[in-house]
């Protein structure tokens, strides 16, 4: 059925009589999509918590609260595009924050464990560069698409993982 105002009156209507359903597959779906949203959500949440873990057991709490630190404001940066450009946080958002914690970690891992040689420092500079920019090429052009989940999944990936390169030499060793 097309234009119709008020479903809730439908699904009155159908519900007194026997063999007649009413099922509103948009808000269906919508319901599905928000539980796999908050539940996604908060499996981040704790992956965060446990990856925290493991970089202070590992790192020590400087180092891996630097690393920690930086992904947060690299989230924090996709969340923040998805707000500048007027988007709802979709279950393609979550996922995207998923992959911008997942990649910086990695960008805090590489300088974490690149040493105090200012030359091994900028080799894993050039490395890390040249994974950011290829990750922008593939994800970034995603946010230039007309459907509205893609381009917000690709604004916030693109957004957050550039910031998590920016900030990810915070990390190095000082010589």
């Amino acid at each position: 059925m097309n234009g119709v105002a008020d479903p809730a009156a439908l699904a009155a209507l159908a519900e007194g009589r026997e063999g007649v359903f009413w099922q509103d597959q948009r808000s269906q779906w919508s319901q599905l999509f928000a539980h796999y949203r908050l539940t996604l959500a908060e499996l981040l949440a704790l992956a965060v918590a446990l990856v925290g873990g493991l970089l202070w057991y590992r790192l020590g709490w400087r180092k891996g609260g630097r690393i920690l630190l930086v992904n947060g404001l690299a989230l924090g940066a996709g969340l923040a595009l998805l707000a500048a450009f007027d988007q709802p946080l979709t279950l393609f958002g979550v996922l995207a924050l998923a992959l911008i914690f997942g990649i910086g970690i990695d960008y805090g891992l590489f300088f974490a464990h690149s040493g105090a040689d200012p030359r091994r420092q900028r080799a894993t500079l050039l490395a890390v560069l040249l994974a950011n920019l290829t990750t922008q090429l593939a994800f970034g052009l995603l946010a230039l698409s007309h459907t509205p989940a893609i381009a917000g999944f690709g604004l916030v990936l693109s957004g957050g993982i550039f910031t998590a390169f920016l900030l990810s030499p915070l990390v190095l060793e000082k010589s």
